[in-house]
């Protein structure tokens, strides 16, 4: 990204406790604070120097850190040993961003311009604000210098923008051309705007089904602008630059000549039953900074595979060097180490003080805790194949762009690099099957089926079941190769006198087609069960198969919701898409594939937490 034209000027981020000196009202949208107070100048606090503010630029902004809206406290990110702040997470949610509207160094006032645009925290602070009322306020950052070193200047905002605008106008050097387009709610929010330079203002009212991007692309095609190259600013909803973005290309300024920033975003924020706003702030893009974050996973599944938290775990004082850990897991000493700090700011591990690695000991922390059992079910589970097959989402824009899975992920290289891979996975699906079993076998009276056919990954568990409740049952398991390989050495020697175990292949169809004739399918005392089909890559090809022989059967699967299901479902959905093509299905999806195949559901019944058993029959 090219650097900015306008020169930049950095200070060091100090928060200083300022009072409200006086409110004015400059119309009913924009409520104008000053603030005051003798930390405005130089002082100290905690023994670290804090140096007077500095605000030299027009679009300088400060965070404001509001009081608790219920208990009323004032928290303010405090130093470290070293002096740099700590923004705790009761601080980053309290903290908004506001442009220093006008600073005066001699009368020391800084005056922050409040536009009453949504409901948030800000808003109802600055509405119930009267003088005497105290505020953390930190920084400014960085001042910028005034966009003046081009040919002419454009400025383009909503209210929020508005007091830089303001200020900026206010400080250019006499004449020199500007273009201003500001968008308000109803033209009593306009505001006189006092400027020496040759302005030419066009205020956009939004009640009048007018916006800045209306008026812009009329100007444009008006022809209005003058020749030469621009500085363009633009600020405001963030959604709503990028069509301002997209028209400022008209103008072909160079992208240093650039500068558009979201100065706020539309979010759900609301009054709780205590009338207190909850939502919006930074919690928002503390939000979107955890979706965006890979190194956790990748972290903590290489600290399980590794066994870091089971060497710790295992020294009697629950504690050991980073040397010792390091050679103890196979690693190389310094690339440990830095692992363990990162680990650590996870708050996996609990590092002693001390900065030389040699000296360092690391013990567990209550999370880690957790993961030091290498039998527990989360750690086998975060260390296991479901876990690294969710690593296949890597490749999930090519897959989107294909609606194909792809073929060079993850797990294809690992189940490629150990065969054992897939039978982990097999296994997996297996275990959690025992949850599943029990209750399908339930569904039929003991003794009332003589022939059970059931068709998935896990067949042979729910066949076990239904061989505890009628021993002289026959049973014929149906899966893909793999599936079936696996379940023959999965199987009892009683299993495998019992059972039939059939393989499907797409390749083979006549040879399966020969096999179900053979099967009394449709007797009174035959169920036919097929667990999860729309897990099954060859789905639509094997439902065209069976119904050729089926009258009736049992569909267990789970059922996802367009807007309402579990993350993980819809999670599970998307893993699904990119390693083998298939889906958790929808009612819709069930629907319309039986339908395609001239079956009905005949009866639904939930069972466990998120699977559904669908009686379906011609």
């Amino acid at each position: 990204m090219p650097r900015n034209s306008r020169q930049i000027d950095i200070s060091p981020i100090s928060v200083r406790e300022l009072e409200v000196l006086r409110i004015e009202d400059l119309t009913t949208g924009m409520r104008r604070i000053i603030f005051g107070g003798s930390q405005l100048g130089e002082h100290t606090y905690r023994n670290f120097l804090v140096p007077a503010l500095k605000s030299t630029g027009f679009d300088d902004d400060v965070r404001l850190i509001f009081p608790h809206p219920t208990t009323g406290e004032r928290p303010r990110p405090e130093p470290d040993a070293d002096g740099r702040l700590q923004w705790d997470a009761q601080v980053k949610d309290l903290f908004r961003t506001y442009t220093v509207q006008h600073w005066d160094p001699e009368a020391q006032e800084l005056s922050i311009d409040f536009a009453h645009h949504s409901m948030g925290l800000a808003q109802e602070w600055s509405q119930q604000a009267t003088p005497g009322d105290k505020l953390w306020v930190a920084g400014p950052k960085n001042s910028m210098s005034l966009p003046c070193h081009t040919d002419w200047l454009l400025l383009i905002g909503d209210e929020t923008a508005l007091p830089a605008i303001s200020r900026c106008l206010a400080e250019l050097p006499d004449g020199h051309p500007t273009w201003v387009f500001i968008e308000v709610a109803t033209e009593e929010h306009i505001l006189t705007l006092e400027s020496n330079a040759d302005v030419h203002l066009q205020w956009a009212i939004r009640d009048q089904e007018q916006n800045c991007a209306s008026i812009l692309a009329q100007a444009l095609d008006d022809d209005i602008f003058p020749k030469g190259v621009p500085y363009i600013w633009a600020a405001g909803e963030t959604s709503k630059l990028r069509e301002l973005r997209t028209l400022a290309k008209n103008f072909d300024a160079p992208k240093e000549h650039q500068d558009f920033t979201g100065y706020w975003r539309y979010s759900d924020a609301q009054k709780n039953d205590e009338g207190i706003v909850e939502g919006g702030g930074y919690s928002i893009m503390e939000k979107l900074h955890e979706l965006s974050e890979l190194a956790p996973a990748f972290a903590l599944r290489a600290a399980l595979n590794l066994d870091i938290f089971t060497i710790i775990g295992q020294q009697k004082s629950q504690e050991i060097s980073v040397s010792a850990l390091s050679n103890a897991a196979g690693t190389h000493l310094d690339s440990a180490w830095r692992f363990f700090r990162y680990l650590g700011s996870l708050d996996l591990l609990e590092l002693s003080d001390n900065d030389d690695p040699t000296q360092q000991t690391v013990k567990l922390t209550a999370l880690s805790r957790e993961l030091a059992d290498v039998d527990s079910h989360l750690t086998k589970h975060l260390r296991g194949p479901a876990h690294l097959r969710a690593l296949s989402l890597l490749n999930l824009e090519d897959t989107l762009r294909t609606g194909m899975p792809t073929q060079i992920s993850p797990w294809e290289v690992a189940k490629a690099n150990n065969p054992l891979t897939h039978d982990d996975y097999l296994q997996h699906l297996a275990e959690r099957a025992h949850w599943l079993a029990p209750a399908i076998a339930q569904l039929f009276p003991p003794h009332s089926l003589s022939t059970v056919v059931i068709c998935g990954s896990s067949a042979h568990i729910f066949a076990d079941e239904f061989l505890r409740a009628t021993p002289n049952i026959r049973a014929t398991l149906i899966g893909a190769p793999s599936e079936i390989t696996f379940m023959r050495r999965q199987s009892t020697q009683f299993q495998e006198q019992q059972c039939t175990f059939l393989a499907y292949s797409p390749d083979e169809v006549e040879l399966f087609d020969a096999h179900l004739s053979q099967l009394e399918l449709n007797a009174e005392t035959t169920a036919v069960i097929l667990v999860d089909p729309f897990a099954m890559p060859d789905a639509q090809e094997m439902f065209r198969q069976l119904q050729r022989h089926l009258h009736h059967a049992w569909i267990i699967t789970d059922i996802m919701t367009h807007n309402d299901s579990e993350e993980h479902q819809y999670e599970e959905d998307l893993i699904r898409l990119s390693t083998e093509g298939t889906r958790v299905p929808t009612h819709a999806d069930i629907t319309n594939l039986l339908t395609t195949h001239g079956w009905d559901i005949t009866h639904s019944q939930p069972i466990g937490w998120s699977s559904h058993a669908l009686k379906v029959q011609k």
